[in-house]
């Protein structure tokens, strides 16, 4: 299964338009072998930074302080891709203007990857007008870290719009979400739109 990763201490950069964002997207879509009701195609987008997080890996570790670091879910137990840490105002980038298309893969029980995965970012990291289409999972998740969040739609998600955990402390505001509320996932024979602000 493949994945975006950005790693600790590196930041990306996709700052798109209102006309033209930019889209991350499976190769079956690329292809046109998508229909309305594929997801799961790939593991989405995984920011990981250096901000706070709870639920450490080592045991002894302080909540919060550089110690207290985790590892991203749905890896195979022999890779690692680290986050968390003491620095709050931790920059993993920007998105702006962005979709992510056809995402979210379950590893297992407790253990998945959705459309966009943030893990202890920090606050100075910009996510704003992010878009999330059938995730086979969330449409977001926020694990820890100081996470400023704006303009959010999340379109056909199979498990929750916009899920927490491990001591998020969050900014969000203007969230769209839209789910089938009949019929098979991902094949509506009705839509639900809820706004959220």
């Amino acid at each position: 299964m493949s994945w975006l990763a950005v790693n600790r201490g590196n930041s990306i950069s996709a700052v798109g338009t209102a006309t033209q964002p930019i889209v991350f997207t499976s190769r079956d879509n690329i292809l046109g072998l998508n229909t309305d009701a594929s997801s799961g195609q790939w593991g989405g987008v995984v920011l990981m930074g250096r901000s706070q997080v709870t639920d450490c890996i080592d045991t002894g570790a302080t909540p919060g302080t550089v110690g207290c670091i985790r590892d991203t879910e749905g890896l195979i137990s022999t890779d690692h891709a680290y986050y968390g840490g003491a620095t709050n105002g931790d920059n993993s980038g920007t998105m702006k203007y962005v979709q992510i298309r056809y995402s979210g893969f379950v590893v297992g029980q407790n253990s998945e990857l959705q459309s966009l995965t943030t893990e202890g970012i920090g606050s100075a990291t910009s996510l704003d007008y992010i878009q999330s289409f059938n995730s086979s999972d969330d449409g977001a998740e926020f694990f820890g870290g100081h996470v400023n969040f704006k303009h959010y739609i999340s379109v056909g998600a199979e498990d929750d719009n916009l899920d927490t955990d491990t001591g998020v402390i969050k900014q969000r505001e203007k969230m769209v979400y839209i789910a089938c509320v009949s019929g098979a996932v991902g094949k509506a024979t009705t839509w639900k739109f809820r706004p959220y602000d």
